[in-house]
């Protein structure tokens, strides 16, 4: 007898094959409508504030994503039919932005077409993360994720390709492609909507008692809001390094090793995904993605100092080696959790990771562009500490845990 997902009735691997690929082009046709806008605005010589402005208006409905009326909208729109008609959302909107780019419409109308993409990838993202474990038994949930994970990366590098090759000479063309990847990942969820057995899946829960049941949830779970907390403060010297990058590169072949130093970051990273989930077979995964951002951190602060070219595409190469780990082990923290919490879990790690990029990127916009390797440094130093913290926290708490358990019972009502 075939075996089948518990999201479908269709065979567990062709879902998780068709799915993979869905988010794979879906990391594909944001970088081609991000990059691609960025290129749209520099090219119409639209003032440097408004690609600040564009940074924000794609950030900030990730941002709000966890408040009450957001959470009650993304919980009404979670299945896997929503997620096809956000696709196809997504394409008409893309669509939009090459008519705009086409007939060379005013910034404001092709940043307001990319702030009403954002909204609808702001609901569709966390939904398509709460759905990933329900496609694997538990004891697959790291490798699963891991491959997902590999994928939006592959996806990313490819849209960065592409992106590259068409934003300079043909914008519209970039935004028709990402069109196209909408189309292809509703194409390939389309087999794939709700006929689950699990009820908790299709149930419709209270939407008042979900942040309530989220917060014990993360109360009963001291890993889980780690690995959110550091997720979240990880965001600030992550958004000031990638401000700082271009800043630090200087000479003659700035512009090609900025692109080979992002091809050899998306590289890494999709070593380190794939790599994820063996090495979470001999190692505990908590520790592993504290390790891991030390040594992004320590990576980082080195690259500020690389002057070589070859120096400092390795040392991209390696930081996107240590990246992935912390994002799939705190998918992974909360993959157990039911349906409902899982949702509002991957909604409030969006918001807080959005919502620190949010804050960070004044301050980093003012300040990196005065001393761009000191920021580099002390960015990459904050993320060494961010882990460390993260990790003593995780110890201390665990022997205080043993020292109350080992300690005599002072009330007398004990044994």
């Amino acid at each position: 007898m075939t075996s089948t997902n518990m999201l479908t009735s269709t065979p567990a691997s062709t879902a998780i094959r068709d799915m993979r690929a869905a988010w794979a082009l879906n990391a594909a046709a944001s970088r081609l409508t991000w990059i691609t806008t960025v290129a749209y605005l520099l090219n119409t010589h639209t003032p440097p504030t408004a690609t600040t402005l564009l940074l924000a208006a794609g950030t900030l409905p990730a941002a709000v994503t966890a408040t009450p009326l957001a959470t009650a909208l993304l919980r009404r729109h979670s299945q896997p039919r929503d997620l096809t008609r956000a696709e196809l959302a997504c394409a008409v909107l893309a669509a939009v932005l090459t008519l705009a780019m086409a007939i060379h419409a005013p910034a404001t109308a092709v940043v307001g077409t990319l702030m009403a993409l954002a909204c609808v990838t702001a609901v569709r993202d966390p939904a398509a993360n709460a759905h990933l474990p329900t496609l694997t038994p538990p004891d697959e949930h790291a490798h699963t994720i891991g491959t997902f994970d590999a994928a939006t990366r592959i996806g990313t590098l490819t849209g960065y390709t592409l992106a590259t090759a068409c934003a300079l000479t043909a914008p519209a063309v970039a935004c028709a492609l990402a069109t196209c990847c909408h189309i292809g990942a509703a194409l390939l969820r389309t087999p794939h909507h709700a006929r689950s057995s699990d009820p908790s899946t299709t149930a419709k829960p209270d939407r008042h008692s979900a942040p309530a049941t989220a917060g014990r949830w993360l109360r009963a779970n001291p890993r889980t809001r780690r690995m959110l907390i550091a997720r979240a403060a990880a965001e600030a010297p992550n958004t000031t390094i990638m401000i700082a990058l271009p800043l630090i590169l200087t000479g003659p072949d700035s512009a090609a090793v900025y692109a080979a130093v992002l091809t050899a970051l998306s590289l890494g990273a999709v070593t380190g995904a794939l790599t994820h989930p063996r090495l979470t077979t001999r190692l505990p995964a908590y520790p592993l993605a504290c390790a891991a951002l030390a040594t992004t951190g320590l990576v980082h602060t080195a690259r500020a100092e690389a002057t070589q070219p070859v120096c400092a595409i390795a040392l991209a190469f390696l930081a996107g080696l240590c990246s992935p780990h912390l994002d799939i082990t705190s998918r992974t923290a909360h993959a157990d959790a039911p349906a409902p919490v899982r949702l509002h879990l991957a909604a409030l790690e969006q918001a807080a990771a959005a919502g620190t990029r949010l804050a960070a990127l004044p301050l980093a916009a003012l300040l990196v562009p005065l001393a761009p390797r000191a920021a580099f440094t002390a960015a990459g130093l904050t993320l060494t500490a961010t882990a460390f913290t993260a990790l003593i926290t995780r110890g201390t708490r665990r022997r205080n845990f043993r020292a109350r358990s080992r300690s005599p019972d002072v009330t007398g009502t004990g044994a």
